[in-house]
């Protein structure tokens, strides 16, 4: 029933606000009433700080008894660094004790490898957090400031073909960090296209373009040849955060009428990867030596492999 009220008051004050836009058409809004709004937000932000200098969304949130966000209690880093840059960018400086402990509480969550962080997003709790440092112009944080520069360089998503729509780009970074000292390597070969480790993978299946078949080595892929064999290639890609060493990886067939079970499937052979490092890509080979029972050797047949 909450939900349900919640839903029903939002639509009212969509209205209110709407019809009070129209009414003021004719009355400009000035500097001082612009200047005043923000005054009666920064008050409302000092109310609501932690005493560790901190906001958070429990106690941002007006709603009685609503629960926490996850990860933000007693504060979060991203909502308050953002909350800080309200008072910079309207001309409060660190002379102000409400910026002053909200800028100690973002330099008390700096990592080691950077990040400026306290949840499971420090790609966009760095990200924000940066702004309000850079904000002080106070060279004391020059160092913190290219530290965080660094680690988001180094999670940028670069380790993917130019062409994906993906390449460039960050996530809010749950996927693939892990804090300092506990680092782990994570080995995918892609489903399809567009799959980046994000589990469970999502539909179309073996459609992979990290397994391939090169026979001629023209880099372009070929179709098997039945009662041959064949250079089989796959590309693995390391979206950790660690170096592996020593990588064993397993080739696997069977044929797509019965349904690919790795307790049924033919091995195909192994390759060993010496090292991976994270964010990078090995490629590896196998011979194949295809079965002439393959039922469309005309159409290199109805076989997968894993």
């Amino acid at each position: 029933m909450k939900r349900a009220v919640s839903s029903v008051l939002l639509v009212i004050l969509v209205g209110i606000a709407f019809n009070t836009a129209i009414h003021l058409d004719a009355q400009p809004v000035t500097p001082a009433d612009i200047n005043a709004a923000i005054a009666h937000g920064l008050r409302w932000l000092r109310a609501h700080q932690n005493p560790n200098g901190s906001w958070g969304y429990a106690s941002l949130d007006p709603r009685p008894g609503n629960p926490p966000h996850d990860n933000v209690t007693p504060g979060d880093v991203a909502l308050t660094g953002l909350c800080a840059l309200a008072f910079l960018n309207h001309g409060i400086t660190e002379s102000d004790p409400a910026v002053a402990n909200a800028i100690k509480y973002l330099l008390a969550n700096v990592r080691p490898d950077g990040a400026i962080t306290n949840g499971d997003y420090p790609t966009y709790q760095t990200s924000i957090a940066i702004l309000p440092l850079i904000a002080t112009g106070n060279p004391a944080y020059t160092a913190v400031i290219q530290n965080a520069r660094h680690f988001l360089r180094g999670i940028q998503n670069t380790s993917i073909p130019t062409s994906d729509p993906a390449y460039g780009g960050w996530g809010y970074g749950w996927e693939g960090w892990e804090p300092p000292g506990e680092e782990n390597g994570d080995l995918i070969v892609r489903d399809n296209p567009n799959d980046w480790g994000v589990t469970p993978s999502s539909p179309p299946f073996w459609l992979s373009p990290d397994i391939w078949v090169d026979n001629d080595g023209d880099g372009v892929p070929d179709k098997i040849i039945p009662g041959k064999t064949n250079k089989l290639f796959a590309a693995v890609h390391n979206i950790g955060s660690a170096q592996l060493t020593n990588v064993t990886v397993e080739f696997y067939s069977d044929f797509v009428t019965a349904g690919f079970d790795f307790n049924s499937a033919v091995l195909i052979g192994t390759a060993t990867i010496p090292s991976i490092m994270p964010t990078s890509t090995e490629i590896v080979e196998v011979p194949w030596n295809v079965p002439l029972s393959n039922p469309q050797p005309g159409e290199g047949g109805p076989l997968c492999v894993g």
